[in-house]
């Protein structure tokens, strides 16, 4: 290995990077005096200052406040403040607006921000952070918004400019404006804890035991070791590319007490990078990846690390992933924080959210066949605001586990239609050899993260079409094809009929099959595959019977149709409920729940006969989920409204979802929550969210979802960041300002 570089083993931060430095002080920041000549006096109108006014007006709280009122020219009003501080700020204010009007596509150069510069002690302003938030137009009433504030780690800060500046039509009110450090929390950046400057970096991982999974170069069963450089200091990392297949390292520690654990993970340009990481004796791996910049810095966890060490593995089976670990960042934490962190883990004030797991998608992808790599889908969960699992057995019938009545897709096959259902298969069949029952594993894993967990079911999911025919295909819907739904016309429709009695009782017995775990409760998702519920002679018969006419002649929309298929559903619920409460007179238990995902406004649920409203006033529910955008359903928003008037006086919880992987920006993300919340929504259902988990910038602020106050302050921030640092020399490579493999 080269000798140019200073490898760091085990150092304090002091040593390789600058102290935190005193907090900075804003001035006057409730404008309650004139302004001032020196901008680090107190404010200054910076340009447009006969537009601007320190008036009683404007005042939110105290006497006076700071009014803009502006026909499209620009002004600005600045403080700059002393500031060698790099710990993590909060920079927030109050503004209201009085037809505020911004219209960039008629003219680019029109905004309003509340902005922030960071400048830095000998650099030019080339290398200024600029940091802000945009203050949306309209006319409203006070509301907060926040910049977060989070200096170059690498660079010494000198001053903050605290600026807000707009061109803009209209009347902005703007009043205490307040500049406090980050509160420390899991998964806030490593900077924001009260001992950050005491933080140990060990950077040189060839320190990994055993040594014979190390090597200097690319081999397969082994991690690679590279020197690498920051501006800042360096290190050795370990690289594996995807199909390494590196075994388990262990990263000695020797510190004691409770700790913040920070990993740096480094850039794979192909293939990403997903690193499983754990504190030894830890139950499972948790998954963290890379996503930004050459070197992201990502939150692991906060634990008592006497006696513990670190352990590092690849995601070897399944779909493979590449691994670069570049450092290991150990934050000494306080009494007063390690003693606030695991009081958060035991409350249950802010459990608000809700969590479905597929029971397919991580067997897909990672092909586990051990207890232990099972629990790697659950341990990302730990201390934080999830306080609710929806375990899905994957299908109707279609089920993960050891079944009597059901199907394991695949379990037959030797081809198939992706890399992925091979997986899937392989673990199932692998795992139910071993005796290991995936349902019960499930219900320990949530419950030792003190988690509640209903196992459920999607009713509609019995078969599918090419290239799938052959894998999602359930035994019990191939044998009985007069049970199916069929259109008006007598088109055959690849759902099971819930009208027809042996289809219910089928999926009560899948029901009473997992209730031996001993879950919580029981849960159905009527938002795939709707309707369940047609024109087939089962439905048709009864509706003759009822009414004495064709149900196939009467129009489409006959409210007759729409409340017998209402009634046979909850009649499918009563059974759920029975099967509950027989369970747990059998067992001496509590009583069991029954949740269930239903659509999003009263009309559409009406239409595929989800009286959500009688199951709610007969007791069958405790819990509804409520998804927008199931097939064949309006395009209208979600009807809090309707969800709030019939749980009104009642102990069931309503909870809007928010779909993972179609989430949007992460501001529109924490708007539309604090929507949901105002409109009366109890919490915030996450439709598979386990692979946000290993986002170091998004999982932190999910996880927290059920801290309203701290959502609605996110939901007026700017964008988060993430903590990245560049690289100077990697392997025998120099890095500059030239773009690396540009020339490939």
């Amino acid at each position: 290995m080269s000798s140019g570089l200073v490898v760091v083993g085990l150092v304090l931060q002091t040593s390789l990077a600058l102290a935190q430095g005193a907090l900075p002080q804003l001035v006057d920041g409730g404008f309650e005096t004139e302004f001032a000549a020196e901008q680090r006096d107190g404010w200054v109108p910076s340009k447009g200052g006969e537009r601007m006014a320190v008036t009683a007006e404007a005042a939110r709280t105290g006497t006076r406040g700071l009014a803009i009122t502006s026909g499209g020219e620009e002004c600005y009003v600045r403080q700059e403040i002393t500031s060698s501080s790099r710990r993590p700020l909060l920079l927030t204010g109050w503004f209201r607006a009085a037809e505020l009007k911004i219209d960039p596509e008629a003219d680019p150069e029109q905004y309003a921000r509340f902005y922030v510069h960071v400048h830095y002690a000998g650099r030019p302003y080339s290398d200024v952070t600029h940091l802000w938030v945009d203050i949306p137009p309209g006319t409203y009433d006070w509301r907060r918004l926040a910049v977060g504030i989070r200096p170059r780690p690498d660079l010494q800060p000198e001053k903050l400019w605290v600026t807000v500046a707009g061109r803009f039509q209209g009347v902005l009110h703007v009043d205490d404006v307040s500049l406090e450090p980050v509160r420390p929390y899991p998964g806030v950046d490593a900077a924001a804890w009260e001992r950050a400057d005491e933080a140990a970096l060990i950077s040189d991982l060839s320190v990994c035991r055993p040594k014979d999974a190390l090597s200097d170069r690319r081999r397969r069963g082994r991690w690679k070791v590279l020197e690498y450089a920051t501006a800042g200091f360096g290190g050795r990392c370990l690289a594996a590319l995807p199909d390494t297949a590196a075994p388990p390292v262990t990263l000695p520690l020797g510190v004691s007490g409770w700790h913040a654990i920070y990993l740096g993970l480094g850039g794979h340009e192909e293939g990403g990078n997903v690193v499983r990481a754990r504190v030894t004796g830890d139950a499972a791996y948790q998954f963290r990846s890379q996503g930004s910049g050459q070197i992201e810095e990502v939150f692991l966890k906060c634990a008592d690390l006497t006696g513990r060490d670190l352990e590092f593995a690849q995601q070897a089976a399944g779909y493979s992933q590449a691994a670069v670990i570049m450092y290991a960042k150990l934050v000494p934490m306080t009494d007063a924080e390690a003693e606030s962190v695991q009081a958060e883990e035991r409350q249950r004030e802010t459990k608000r959210l809700v969590a479905t797991i597929d029971g397919f998608s991580f067997l897909y992808e990672r092909n586990p066949t051990t207890r232990e790599e099972l629990l790697e889908e659950f341990e990302g969960y730990r201390a934080t605001d999830f306080g609710t699992i929806w375990w899905c057995v994957s299908g109707a019938d279609e089920v993960n586990y050891a079944s009597r009545l059901g199907t394991i897709c695949g379990a037959d096959s030797d081809d198939f239609p992706r890399e992925g259902d091979a997986y899937y298969a392989s673990s199932v069949t692998t795992l139910i050899r071993k005796g290991i029952d995936i349902t019960e594993v499930a219900v320990r894993a949530a419950h030792a993260l003190g988690l509640k967990i209903n196992i459920g079911l999607r009713p509609a999911a019995w078969h599918a079409p090419p290239p799938y025919e052959e894998f999602f295909v359930s035994d019990f819907y191939a044998a009985h094809p007069e049970w199916r739904c069929r259109d008006r016309d007598g088109t055959p429709v690849m759902r099971m009929s819930l009208a027809v009695p042996e289809v219910r009782q089928h999926l009560l017995g899948i029901f009473r099959e997992v209730l031996r775990a001993e879950p919580d409760g029981l849960n159905v998702l009527y938002n795939r595959g709707m309707p369940v519920i047609l024109w087939e002679e089962a439905f048709c018969n009864l509706f003759r019977e009822r009414y004495g006419e064709d149900a196939k002649e009467v129009p489409e929309d006959d409210p007759r149709l729409y409340a017998l298929r209402g009634e046979i559903l909850t009649g499918f619920m009563r059974e759920i409920r029975v099967l509950l409460d027989e369970h747990a007179r059998a067992t001496g238990g509590r009583r069991l729940e029954l949740s269930a995902m239903v659509l999003h406004t009263e009309e559409d649920n009406r239409k595929f006969g989800i009286d959500v409203e009688r199951w709610v006033k007969e007791g069958l529910i405790d819990l509804i989920g409520v998804y927008h955008g199931a097939s064949h359903t309006s395009a209208k928003p979600i009807e809090m409204s309707f969800f709030r008037r019939i749980t009104e006086g009642t102990n069931v919880t309503v909870h809007p979802c928010m779909v993972a992987w179609a989430l949007p920006s992460t501001e529109e993300m924490l708007r539309n929550a604090v929507g949901f919340y105002d409109e009366g929504a109890d919490g915030i259902l996450f439709w598979d969210p386990s692979g946000l988990s290993r986002n170091g910038v998004l999982w932190p602020i999910v996880g927290r979802m059920g801290h309203l106050e701290e959502v609605r302050l996110r939901a007026g921030m700017s964008k988060p960041k993430p903590v990245t640092l560049s690289l100077t020399r990697y392997g025998d490579c120099v890095y500059g300002r030239w773009t690396p493999m540009a020339g490939f």
